[in-house]
């Protein structure tokens, strides 16, 4: 309700309490995007007008109240009936039945002509349909799988895997995935919104108990008027069938070569986190960044370009900006250390490492600090270049090969640490790279790391990582042992 009216706090950054923009939170409810020929769209409905959530079960997707008429949530006795009647609907619906959440998986153009093809042929009960998924407030997907293993929930909070897939609009804004076990999880459409108001979102939910919810419930009120809609029932009727099965088999066919050509690896690393980190003196988030460096180096064998998102929501719509981790200090630090650890190294050597540690700590630091004031390049780079017309000659600086490898990131990262976020992630952006989510918790530090199967990286980026933290914990500790001397970091 405080993003509907406006009435939200806004989020506040460090001492000074900054106030960020919350242009993001408009996008996160009753929002979609819509495939078009070349370049998306994004819808916004009016959420005073479009009071309904989307529920998804076994691919097929239902519409649920969840206010009454004065716009006051409806009672927790009657949003936990609604889903249940979902589950039995899901359960009487024939398998046959067509499942179009997998043609939003589709390549962009595919899916913006398949969806032309149901609108053609569907008509108007088929443009409601869409309308009515596409407006709802979120889309809760109640998953009939169960998964205990890590790298298996992470690919089926990313994808769904294949039992799944089809039981996702990849196109919604929001989409709170649970499965059978209770575990819970949520996929975001990320061209419109990024990972700080997502946490937000999280952090309320996972803050308010089942409880507290109960409390505050109207429990009495067990109105049974309040049915789900089953949105697609009467769509079909006019369309081809053999032209359904002919998307549908198209759209899942390149579904799962696609999340067949991916690897995830998921790292606990529970050898120390901020806590011992910041007793060292050094910044968390730029210590954890020069550990990827190491690893990475010694995964390729040369520093590659990399990618950290610092968000710049101080700024009226702004959202993120680039602090680049490769610098002059990180390689000097990468290159000391080798492509392998060292061993029956002496004092003095150990010493020359910390101190080449502590230099490129501060580097990064210094440089995610400016780039969160918008001192950065990467953003001014791409506004100028969107600013050449498809007519115009290239710049020369925009055509340099040079220019061109210092933003193909082999390496995307991005941080984004909650006490109750077990992990998360995303995909690698470019082929011959990798991407790394992570966490850097008191105790430990988390990654997910995804990259293309046939490369094999994953599990070897995994072992790297553990193996640069626990190295560099030998440098830091030569500091700490005589004594709790450094000061702590202020990150």
């Amino acid at each position: 309700k405080g993003v509907c009216s406006g009435n939200m706090e806004p989020e506040v950054l460090g001492r000074q309490k900054i106030p960020l923009d919350s242009t993001a939170y408009k996008y996160m409810f009753n929002a979609s995007r819509i495939p078009r020929p070349v370049q998306d769209s994004y819808r916004i409905y009016d959420p005073s007008r479009y009071t309904h959530a989307i529920v998804g079960r076994k691919g097929h997707f239902f519409a649920i109240d969840i206010v009454d008429e004065y716009g006051d949530p409806l009672s927790l006795s009657v949003l936990e009936d609604q889903l249940q009647q979902c589950i039995n609907l899901a359960d009487e619906i024939p398998s046959s039945r067509a499942k179009l959440g997998i043609l939003t998986s589709s390549n962009r153009d595919n899916w913006a002509d398949a969806r032309k093809k149901l609108l053609a042929y569907g008509g108007e009960s088929m443009a409601r349909a869409l309308e009515m998924l596409e407006s709802g407030a979120v889309l809760v997907n109640l998953d009939d799988s169960a998964y205990t293993e890590w790298e298996e929930i992470s690919e089926m909070l990313l994808t769904g895997r294949k039992q799944s897939g089809d039981n996702r609009w990849f196109d919604k804004s929001i989409q709170l995935i649970v499965d059978n076990n209770g575990l819970a999880g949520c996929t975001n459409e990320h061209s419109m919104m990024d990972g700080m108001p997502t946490v937000k979102f999280v952090d309320y939910i996972t803050n308010t108990t089942y409880e507290e919810i109960k409390a505050r419930s109207d429990d009495g009120n067990t109105d049974p008027s309040h049915k789900p809609v089953d949105i697609f029932s009467e769509c079909f009727q006019k369309i081809d069938g053999s032209l359904l099965e002919e998307m549908e088999n198209k759209a899942r066919e390149e579904f799962h070569q696609n999340i067949g050509k991916q690897s995830i690896s998921y790292v606990n690393f529970k050898g120390y986190g901020s806590d011992l980190i910041k007793k060292s003196g050094n910044p968390p988030d730029a210590f954890v960044q020069v550990a990827m460096q190491l690893a990475i180096y010694r995964l390729y064998g040369e520093q590659v370009g990399t990618y950290e998102a610092t968000q710049v929501r101080r700024f009226l719509h702004g959202r993120t900006e680039v602090t680049r981790a490769v610098s002059l200090e990180s390689a000097a630090f990468v290159k000391k250390m080798g492509t392998v650890p060292s061993k029956d190294e002496g004092p003095e050597a150990k010493k020359e490492k910390l101190k080449l540690l502590k230099e490129a700590t501060a580097a990064h630091g210094n440089y995610s600090q400016l780039a969160a004031q918008a001192f950065g390049v990467d953003r001014h780079f791409f506004g100028l270049s969107m600013l050449v017309d498809e007519q115009e000659k290239t710049p020369a600086l925009f055509a340099d090969p040079v220019f061109g490898r210092s933003k193909w990131w082999r390496l995307s990262t991005s941080n984004l640490s909650h006490p109750n976020i077990v992990n998360w992630g995303f995909g690698q952006v470019v082929p011959d790279g990798c991407g790394v989510a992570y966490s850097v918790h008191p105790k430990s530090c988390v990654f997910t790391i995804s990259a293309l199967a046939e490369t094999g990286w994953t599990p070897k980026l995994a072992e790297l990582l553990e193996e640069s933290l626990e190295e560099m914990r030998g440098l830091i500790e030569l500091d700490l042992k005589d004594g709790d001397s450094q000061p702590a970091s202020k990150l």
